[in-house]
């Protein structure tokens, strides 16, 4: 308000000024300033080209020439007009005054005032000129700032101007800390870029505009206009500036104390910027604007007053504060934005009605009345209700900031469907909202932690929608409450892909949820519990409630309610724990609950239509809780107990397990499939299970049962890869597994085990039972394994048994396809093992293989293909291993096989039953023919006969016949293996063969010494041929070998006798080495024995030259073409005959020729190679040319010597015509060495040489020989003399 001093100046001035306008001079004149020759005093006369100061009626001009001269005016100035059109400088000193009707500047030159009142009526400014006061009062009645970079400064004093009109681009009005300038009538800033600042820049606090009560302002610019000075209005103001608008900068603010009205065809800005920016409202805001247009106020609000928006939209966007007594107000179809910067609506102000209130940023505190039914929000703000506001019941409130609500509110509507919006609750606040919509992303409703914490009540619909929404409270203590009222329903649909919904609170679910998300989980972060007390509904594709990144202390309540899913593709899922007093259940698709929980006595799961899958962590099915009687029960993961009722129609393990712990139980069901991984164990003691149908067809899953449960299983398979049945070890009663129907076992590495110690469990297949083993791999067996079926096995692969696993056959066991076979697990021989009381059939393509010890009771039958038994095992009395035409039963391995007296091994086909590398005793009936490819095959009985077509040992083997006293009769005999195969003979055993064959290499026929004699006899034909083959005995070598029909001795290798060897037939020597003999054996030939080919040996082996002999009482046909060599002693009661022209036969290791035997040397030779020989008294020396005495014989001829002539070739060759009364006639002898003596004896008187022709030798050369001639007496002759013998005899001598 002014003073009464300050009333009484403006009206002096006002009246002084109309004084000089109504009453002119009377001789008013134009006074121009000198341009040249004048000084700078205004008071100089001689400085006007008038040469006299200008006057009251006067005009005075400062023309252009004059730039550079600076005028200073000291006194009182009275003018009609003042021109200053020059670039020079005027000031108006202390103590001068100016009254001046019309100012006008141009040019860029100043005008400083520092007196003490200037009054001006019309002021023209323009074109960079600068007006400065620096004290005094300055009244003006008009004053425009027109032109470009017009200055008006107020640095001092007060400027009163009724009328101001400031338009010139980028011109200044400055006004100093402490000065102002005040505006009485009418006030317009337009233009483009003007300023009104302070001076300093930061002094506009105390540098002030002063619009007056009444006074009228436009402020219009379309250019950046800025100001920090403090403009007060008190008048009306009309505020129409379009971007940038007004900037208040620094310390600049707008004090309103009467009306701004704010009106635009388009939008409105006011900005701020600097340090202080302010809008402080006492009186009144309208805001209109175009409907589709802003009026933006980015400078910071204080109202007081009232700020209405007629029409259009104001955004508050540099906070704002509404005081106690303030109000905030929009017409309809207007709205009203606080969006950045920090509002307080405080106590005592007043929001009022209105559906176009918004917050889109900032931070509003609401601490005063509150009446919008209708509020949105936007952006990342926030707005709190403080406690104790006053709030209308809210109809819709749209949130994407944080909305807090420390009082108890409620809202028909609530809608979060933009991004990051957050509805905050404080603790012990309710809020309660009739519709909750979240369909945006990254939303939460926010009940505050507390005892207790804040609720959020939805009474009628809530739907969930878009991504990552979130009901939360804190990660620490979820104690805020989000409750789905009775009656209420919602709607679950989310799309997202990650981190879809969130729950982290206390979810109360009194009404009806649908959950249908597409997206991933709903995320729960510890402690959230999901409190499903009426109904939930899953249903759509992808969905469910999971646990947020390690937050796993959350979990899901059913109360008296019920969970039903109704997916339509893949599985809902519950991935927290779940405490289930009430039904779960699944209609359609699948309902996944996978962490784990417990359903509690009077709880139920239903499968009733859908699958109900276990998929995680321990869930526990307690005492009086039921799975009802449906299809599509699953545990995929889950650890799950069952001490309830379990009684679903069909269930099945994917991965994970189930054990049923309840004692006394019974169970039924119709299909339990395991298609993938996991375990079923049944440990209920004295538990029954029935199932219809058990499909194991995974890698791996395990169905185990222990703790004397029972499991009867109609129809069971077990395909896939390393998949088990168990039946463990119980007491005092066993655990059973019953198969009753069928029972498919393939895939690989499948097993039925026990335990690690062996099992004593029953896994038994009924009689009724038909049985499959097949597959391309091992299967494994591992406890009593007991076929009262048929099973028929056709893998290609193994079945092996473990650790005291026992196959036990009772019905009838095939083993068919391309091969088959059971054996034992890694070292786990010790205790396994297979026992048939039934029928063992192999009808294979290939092989049929059991390699764990066979205990044999029944029948065990090589049907077609080869069954291998290479682990051994027994055969018991009244067994039966039996061979068909076209299958081969062979004992393979290194173990020992038992044929137990009573037992029988049938007769197959030739061939049927062979012995590959076993052990076998025989106490048994031994049917089939033998063939023995490696191993031993032992035959026991005493007194026995057997009889056999063929006996056949192509590789290697030991055959033993040890029965005393039994009898073999073999049709043919063939051993033709490569290395070691052995025929034993011993305990009196007689064996008759028709046809033998001894070839290959190092194999022997061994007849031992016993008592009765040991005997081997070859009826029809004996060959005897590859390499270092043997006929053996033992030490005492009294084992007979008797060749009764065609023999051939063939071979290249040499070969050894150990035995009396007889030969009664014909025997043909033809191989080109040795048949050695050893320590006392002998070659008997009683029959006739041709050597043929080019050199035939019986040799000795060293040092057993002196106790073998070749005894011949046959005849010895000696064919070979070069050498027929006997190098041992030779007992000949027979004849030997040279019948090869150029062959020879030599005897190199001396011999007897005795009584009746003959020697034939022609057409080939004999020879007395070695050694003594004694040609006995009635053994004959055939006639023939081909007598040789070699090497270092010593031959005694007592017997008859009938060739006409012989050679000696040795040196040390010795030979006695010891027969008495002898005559000899030798037509030509041949004595082709020297020392060789003739010896011949007569036991009388010396015959005359000239009647008796003792010697007639015809000498081969002129060489002097001896002729020896012994007589009993040499009375006639005198001791050493020489005598003549004949004319063709040069010395013979007497000795």
């Amino acid at each position: 308000m002014m003073t009464k001093g300050a009333k009484f100046e403006m009206l002096s001035a006002i009246l002084l000024v109309l004084l000089a306008v109504l009453v002119p001079r009377a001789d008013s004149a134009t006074a121009t300033y000198k341009t040249t020759g004048s000084t700078g005093v205004w008071e100089t006369a001689s400085n006007w080209d008038t040469n006299q100061v200008p006057g009251p009626n006067d005009i005075a001009v400062i023309p252009s020439g004059l730039t550079t001269l600076a005028i200073t005016i000291s006194s009182a100035v009275n003018l009609n007009t003042l021109n200053k059109a020059n670039n020079a400088a005027i000031t108006f000193a202390a103590g001068s005054s100016a009254n001046i009707q019309t100012f006008t500047m141009t040019g860029t030159g100043t005008l400083t005032f520092s007196g003490t009142t200037m009054t001006v009526g019309a002021w023209t400014q323009s074109t960079a000129s600068t007006f400065t006061q620096t004290a005094g009062v300055v009244n003006v009645t008009t004053l425009d700032l027109t032109l470009a970079a017009a200055k008006f400064y107020v640095n001092g004093g007060v400027a009163q101007v009724a009328t101001l009109r400031f338009q010139a681009a980028s011109g200044i009005i400055q006004i100093a800390a402490g000065s102002r300038l005040d505006v009485t009538n009418y006030f317009e800033w337009s233009g483009s870029a003007n300023t009104i600042v302070a001076n300093p820049a930061t002094g506009g606090a105390t540098a002030f505009l002063n619009i007056n009560q009444g006074a009228t302002s436009l402020i219009s610019g379309t250019g950046a206009m800025s100001m920090s000075v403090t403009i007060n209005n008190r008048g009306t103001m009309s505020y129409t500036c379009a971007s940038p608008g007004l900037s208040t900068t620094n310390a600049g603010q707008v004090n309103n104390y009467g009306t701004i009205a704010v009106s635009s065809a388009a939008s409105a800005y006011i900005t701020g910027g600097g340090t202080v920016k302010l809008l402080v409202n006492f009186g009144l805001i309208t805001v209109n604007v175009n409907a589709a247009g802003d009026f933006v106020m980015s400078t910071t609000l204080q109202n007081y007053g009232l700020v209405r928006v007629d029409s259009g939209r104001l955004r508050l966007t540099g906070g704002a504060t509404n005081y106690a007594g303030g109000s905030f107000a929009h017409l309809p179809g207007s709205s009203f934005q606080l969006e950045t910067g920090t509002f307080a609506l405080q106590a005592g102000s007043n929001v009022t009605m209105g559906d176009g209130f918004s917050f889109t940023g900032g931070t509003t505190t609401v601490s005063g009345r509150f009446e919008p039914t209708v509020f949105g929000m936007s952006g990342s703000g926030s707005v709190t209700f403080q406690a104790g506001v006053a709030i209308w019941p809210f109809s819709t409130i749209s949130v994407a900031g944080t909305l807090t609500f420390e009082t108890e509110a409620s809202i028909q509507t609530l809608q979060m469907a933009g991004s990051n919006g957050v509805l905050s609750v404080a603790a012990g606040i309710t809020v309660t909202i009739d519709t909750l919509t979240m369909t945006g992303t990254g939303n939460s409703v926010k009940p505050t932690v507390g005892s207790p914490g804040g609720t959020v009540n939805v009474t009628n619909y809530f739907q969930w929608t878009g991504n990552n929404n979130r009901l939360e409270s804190s990660t620490s203590a979820a104690t805020g409450r989000f409750v789905l009222a009775p009656g209420s329903t919602a709607n679950f649909a989310g799309t997202g892909t990650t981190t879809s919904f969130v729950i982290m609170l206390q979810f109360y679910n009194y009404g009806t949820v649908y959950y249908a998300h597409s997206g991933t989980l709903m995320l729960m972060w510890n402690p959230a519990v999901y409190y499903n007390m009426n109904a939930t509904y899953f249903s759509g594709n992808t969905l469910g409630l999971g646990y947020y990144s390690t937050y796993t202390s959350c979990s899901f309540y059913n109360g008296a309610g019920a969970i039903v899913s109704s997916s339509m593709s893949t599985a809902a899922t519950i991935g927290v724990p779940v405490n289930n007093y009430g039904r779960i259940e699944s209609v359609q698709g699948t309902l996944s609950l996978n962490y784990g929980g417990t359903s509690f006595a009077g709880s139920t799961l239903a499968p009733a239509g859908g699958t109900l899958s276990l998929d995680a962590q321990t869930f526990n099915l307690n005492i009086g809780s039921t799975v009802v009687n449906a299809t599509g029960f699953r545990v995929n993961g889950a650890t799950v107990s069952v001490a309830g009722d379990f009684q679903p129609m069909s269930w099945s393990i994917l991965q994970g397990s189930i054990t049923f712990t309840q004692g006394g139980a019974s169970f039924y069901w119709p299909s339990v499939d395991m298609p993938s991984k996991g375990t079923i164990t049944m440990s209920g003691s004295l538990s029954t299970t029935y199932i219809d149908s058990l499909s194991i067809t995974g890698n791996p899953a395990a169905f185990v049962v222990q703790n004397q449960a029972r499991v009867v299983v109609g129809s069971l398979t077990m395909a896939g890869s390393n998949n088990d049945v168990t039946v463990k070890t119980s007491t005092p009663l066993l655990s059973l597994l019953n198969v009753t129907n069928s029972f498919s076992w393939s895939g690989t590495g499948n097993s039925v085990s026990g335990d690690t110690s062996g099992s004593t469990g029953q896994f038994t297949l009924a009689e009724s039972c038909v049985t499959s083993i097949t597959g391309g791999g091992t299967q494994y067996i591992q406890l009593q394994f007991n076929n009262y079926g048929t099973l028929t096995w056709s893998p290609i692969a193994n079945v092996l048994l473990q650790s005291k696993g026992v196959l036990t056959n009772y019905g009838t066991m095939t083993m068919a396809g391309l091969s088959t076979g059971i054996t034992y697990y890694s070292t786990d021989y010790t205790y396994v093992k297979l026992v048939n009381y039934g029928l063992i059939a192999a009808n294979v393509t290939n092989t049929a293989t059991i390699n764990v010890p066979l205990h044999n009771y029944n029948e065990v039958r090589a049907a077609a293909g080869t069954l291998v038994v290479s682990y051994g095992g027994t055969g018991y009395s009244s067994s039966v291993l039996n061979t068909v035409p076209g299958g081969t039963l062979s004992m393979d391995g290194s173990q020992t096989f038992t044929v137990m007296a009573g037992s029988t091994v049938m007769n197959g086909t030739s061939n049927g039953f062979r012995v590959n590398g076993a052990t076998v005793n025989v106490a048994g009936d031994y049917l089939p023919d033998i063939n023995i490819l490696a191993g031993t095959l032992t035959f026991t009985q005493p007194f026995v006969t057997f009889n056999w077509a063929s006996v056949t040992m192509s590789a290697k083997g030991t055959i033993n016949f040890q029965g005393t006293s039994s009898r073999v009769f073999i049709g043919t005999l063939s051993i033709t293996g490569s290395t070691t195969c052995t025929l034993n003979v011993a305990g009196g055993t007689q064996v008759v063969v028709g046809t033998a064959s001894l070839l290959g290499t190092s194999n022997t026929i061994t007849v031992k010494s016993s008592t009765p004699l040991s005997m081997f006899n070859v009826t029809s034909s004996f060959t005897w041929g590859g390499t270092s083959n043997t006929l053996m005995g033992d030490t005492a070598t009294t084992g007979l070998f008797n060749m009764l029909g065609a023999a051939t001795f063939t071979g290249l290798g040499s070969q050894t006798v150990q035995l009396q060897l007889y030969n009664y037939g014909t025997l043909s020597y033809t191989p080109a080495a040795a048949i050695s003999l050893q320590d006392k054996s002998a070659l008997w030939n009683m029959g006739t024995m041709t050597t043929s080919g080019t050199t035939v040996t019986l040799n000795y082996v060293s040092p057993y030259q002196t106790t073998v002999k070749f005894n011949n009482y046959g005849r010895l046909l000696a064919g070979a073409t070069v050498q027929t060599a006997l190098t041992i002693s030779v007992q000949n009661y027979g004849s030997i005959e040279a019948t090869s022209s150029v062959g020879t036969v030599q005897m190199g290791y001396g011999g007897s020729f005795f009584a009746d035997s003959t020697l034939k040397p022609t057409p080939g030779y004999i020879r007395f190679q070695a050694q003594t020989f004694n040609l006995l008294a009635g053994s004959t020396v055939l006639a023939g040319d081909g007598i040789q005495f070699a090497g270092s014989s010593t031959t005694t001829i007592t017997g008859n010597f009938l060739p006409t002539t012989f050679q000696h070739l040795g040196t040390s060759t010795t030979v006695t015509f010891n027969q008495p009364l002898a005559s000899f006639e030798f037509p030509s002898i041949s004595v082709v060495t020297m020392a060789v003596v003739f010896r011949i004896w007569h036991p009388g008187p010396v015959p005359n040489h000239r009647s008796h022709r003792l010697l007639y030798v015809i000498p081969t050369t002129n060489e002097r020989h001896s002729v020896h001639y012994r007589a009993a007496s040499c009375a006639r002759v005198a001791k050493n003399d020489w005598l003549r013998c004949g004319p063709t005899i040069r010395y013979a001598q007497c000795t």
